[in-house]
Protein backbone atom coordinates (compact mmCIF):
# COMPACT_ATOMS: atom_id res chain seq x y z
CA UNK A 1 0.00 0.00 0.00
CA UNK A 2 0.93 3.60 -0.86
CA UNK A 3 1.34 5.05 2.79
CA UNK A 4 0.26 8.40 1.98
CA UNK A 5 -2.96 7.49 -0.31
CA UNK A 6 -6.38 8.34 1.39
CA UNK A 7 -8.25 5.52 3.57
CA UNK A 8 -10.89 3.49 1.41
CA UNK A 9 -13.44 1.72 4.69
CA UNK A 10 -11.56 3.53 7.08
CA UNK A 11 -8.88 0.72 7.24
CA UNK A 12 -7.63 0.05 3.86
CA UNK A 13 -4.76 2.22 1.24
CA UNK A 14 -6.71 3.66 -1.56
CA UNK A 15 -3.93 3.31 -3.41
CA UNK A 16 -1.00 0.04 -4.19
CA UNK A 17 2.02 -0.09 -5.83
CA UNK A 18 3.68 -3.38 -6.83
CA UNK A 19 7.32 -3.15 -8.13
CA UNK A 20 6.99 -6.70 -9.80
CA UNK A 21 3.89 -5.82 -11.71
CA UNK A 22 4.83 -6.01 -15.02
CA UNK A 23 1.35 -6.71 -16.88
CA UNK A 24 0.43 -4.43 -19.58
CA UNK A 25 -2.47 -2.26 -19.67
CA UNK A 26 -4.49 -4.28 -22.19
CA UNK A 27 -3.88 -8.18 -23.07
CA UNK A 28 -5.60 -11.57 -24.12
CA UNK A 29 -5.14 -14.84 -23.04
CA UNK A 30 -6.67 -18.00 -23.60
CA UNK A 31 -9.83 -19.25 -21.64
CA UNK A 32 -8.60 -22.88 -22.04
CA UNK A 33 -5.78 -22.01 -19.76
CA UNK A 34 -8.01 -20.79 -16.77
CA UNK A 35 -8.91 -24.38 -16.40
CA UNK A 36 -6.41 -25.73 -14.09
CA UNK A 37 -6.68 -22.45 -11.94
CA UNK A 38 -8.18 -22.42 -8.56
CA UNK A 39 -9.71 -18.93 -8.45
CA UNK A 40 -11.38 -17.51 -5.43
CA UNK A 41 -14.94 -15.50 -6.23
CA UNK A 42 -14.83 -14.10 -2.66
CA UNK A 43 -11.59 -11.65 -3.20
CA UNK A 44 -12.23 -8.57 -1.19
CA UNK A 45 -8.96 -7.23 -0.10
CA UNK A 46 -7.50 -4.66 -3.15
CA UNK A 47 -3.69 -6.34 -2.80
CA UNK A 48 -4.96 -9.29 -3.87
CA UNK A 49 -7.18 -8.21 -7.20
CA UNK A 50 -4.44 -9.61 -9.63
CA UNK A 51 -3.32 -12.17 -7.95
CA UNK A 52 -4.14 -14.78 -10.76
CA UNK A 53 -2.55 -13.15 -13.97
CA UNK A 54 0.70 -13.93 -12.79
CA UNK A 55 -0.11 -17.54 -13.26
CA UNK A 56 -1.54 -17.06 -16.96
CA UNK A 57 0.39 -16.34 -20.15
CA UNK A 58 -0.66 -13.57 -21.53
CA UNK A 59 -0.08 -11.91 -24.48
CA UNK A 60 0.27 -7.88 -24.41
CA UNK A 61 -2.27 -5.74 -26.93
CA UNK A 62 -0.02 -2.56 -28.09
CA UNK A 63 -2.66 -0.89 -30.43
CA UNK A 64 -4.31 0.89 -27.65
CA UNK A 65 -5.45 4.25 -27.72
CA UNK A 66 -6.70 5.59 -24.37
CA UNK A 67 -8.84 9.01 -24.03
CA UNK A 68 -10.33 9.95 -21.09
CA UNK A 69 -13.91 7.92 -20.69
CA UNK A 70 -12.78 5.67 -24.18
CA UNK A 71 -10.52 3.09 -24.84
CA UNK A 72 -9.90 2.07 -28.84
CA UNK A 73 -7.83 -1.14 -29.49
CA UNK A 74 -6.93 -3.34 -32.25
CA UNK A 75 -6.00 -6.80 -31.50
CA UNK A 76 -5.83 -10.47 -33.48
CA UNK A 77 -7.99 -13.04 -32.15
CA UNK A 78 -7.45 -16.78 -32.38
CA UNK A 79 -8.60 -19.43 -34.05
CA UNK A 80 -7.40 -22.61 -31.80
CA UNK A 81 -9.44 -21.75 -28.47
CA UNK A 82 -11.62 -18.93 -26.67
CA UNK A 83 -9.94 -15.71 -26.28
CA UNK A 84 -10.22 -13.14 -23.44
CA UNK A 85 -9.24 -9.19 -23.99
CA UNK A 86 -8.52 -7.53 -20.75
CA UNK A 87 -8.21 -3.83 -20.16
CA UNK A 88 -6.97 -2.34 -16.63
CA UNK A 89 -9.87 -0.43 -15.57
CA UNK A 90 -12.42 -1.77 -13.03
CA UNK A 91 -15.42 -3.03 -13.80
CA UNK A 92 -17.45 -0.23 -12.76
CA UNK A 93 -21.08 0.30 -13.51
CA UNK A 94 -21.39 2.14 -16.86
CA UNK A 95 -18.62 0.71 -18.54
CA UNK A 96 -19.98 -1.02 -22.30
CA UNK A 97 -18.28 -2.57 -24.92
CA UNK A 98 -17.87 -2.66 -28.96
CA UNK A 99 -16.53 -5.03 -31.28
CA UNK A 100 -16.33 -3.90 -34.94
CA UNK A 101 -19.65 -1.74 -34.26
CA UNK A 102 -21.58 -4.68 -32.43
CA UNK A 103 -22.27 -4.02 -28.53
CA UNK A 104 -21.08 -7.23 -26.94
CA UNK A 105 -21.74 -8.41 -23.02
CA UNK A 106 -19.25 -7.13 -20.40
CA UNK A 107 -17.09 -9.96 -18.44
CA UNK A 108 -15.16 -9.25 -15.25
CA UNK A 109 -12.05 -11.26 -14.72
CA UNK A 110 -10.41 -10.24 -11.69
CA UNK A 111 -12.29 -6.99 -11.06
CA UNK A 112 -10.72 -6.24 -14.46
CA UNK A 113 -13.00 -5.53 -17.21
CA UNK A 114 -12.92 -8.41 -20.10
CA UNK A 115 -14.42 -9.25 -23.66
CA UNK A 116 -14.74 -12.77 -25.39
CA UNK A 117 -13.74 -12.16 -28.70
CA UNK A 118 -14.36 -14.28 -31.91
CA UNK A 119 -12.46 -17.11 -32.87
CA UNK A 120 -11.76 -16.07 -36.26
CA UNK A 121 -8.35 -15.19 -36.54
CA UNK A 122 -9.09 -11.86 -37.76
CA UNK A 123 -7.95 -8.32 -36.54
CA UNK A 124 -10.75 -6.55 -34.43
CA UNK A 125 -11.53 -3.38 -33.53
CA UNK A 126 -12.82 -3.10 -29.95
CA UNK A 127 -14.09 0.11 -28.13
CA UNK A 128 -14.92 0.29 -24.35
CA UNK A 129 -16.64 3.46 -23.82
CA UNK A 130 -17.54 4.67 -19.66
CA UNK A 131 -20.91 6.03 -19.35
CA UNK A 132 -21.53 6.57 -15.70
CA UNK A 133 -25.48 6.00 -15.30
CA UNK A 134 -25.96 8.56 -12.29
CA UNK A 135 -23.35 11.52 -14.14
CA UNK A 136 -26.15 12.04 -17.17
CA UNK A 137 -29.31 11.52 -14.59
CA UNK A 138 -27.56 14.39 -12.61
CA UNK A 139 -27.40 16.04 -15.61
CA UNK A 140 -30.72 16.01 -16.73
CA UNK A 141 -31.71 17.55 -13.15
CA UNK A 142 -29.36 20.48 -13.50
CA UNK A 143 -30.27 21.39 -16.57
CA UNK A 144 -34.16 21.18 -15.77
CA UNK A 145 -33.05 23.18 -12.68
CA UNK A 146 -31.83 25.31 -14.33
CA UNK A 147 -34.44 25.99 -17.28
CA UNK A 148 -36.95 26.44 -14.32
CA UNK A 149 -34.68 29.50 -12.40
CA UNK A 150 -34.14 30.91 -15.89
CA UNK A 151 -38.14 30.61 -16.88
CA UNK A 152 -39.32 31.63 -13.23
CA UNK A 153 -36.55 34.86 -13.47
CA UNK A 154 -38.03 36.02 -16.50
CA UNK A 155 -41.24 35.81 -16.00
CA UNK A 156 -41.05 37.84 -12.52
CA UNK A 157 -42.32 40.98 -13.52
CA UNK A 158 -45.52 39.42 -13.92
CA UNK A 159 -45.74 37.81 -11.07
CA UNK A 160 -44.88 40.97 -8.71
CA UNK A 161 -46.80 43.71 -11.42
CA UNK A 162 -45.83 46.88 -11.94
CA UNK A 163 -45.67 50.00 -9.76
CA UNK A 164 -46.53 53.44 -11.01
CA UNK A 165 -46.86 56.53 -9.05
CA UNK A 166 -50.41 56.52 -8.56
CA UNK A 167 -49.68 53.19 -5.87
CA UNK A 168 -48.47 55.85 -3.61
CA UNK A 169 -50.86 56.60 -0.82
CA UNK A 170 -48.85 60.08 0.00
CA UNK A 171 -47.77 62.53 -3.07
CA UNK A 172 -45.77 65.61 -2.43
Amino acid sequence: PMIDSPAYRQFEQCLFENDAYDFPYAFTFNLDATANLNFDEQVINPTLTNQYLTQLNVNAVTQVIRVYDTISLQVQSGTQSQQILVIQELAYTGWEVWIDGDRQPIEIFAKLNAVQLPMDGQVHEVVFLYRPPLFIFGAIISLLTGLFCMGYLLRLDRLVGKSSSNDYPISL
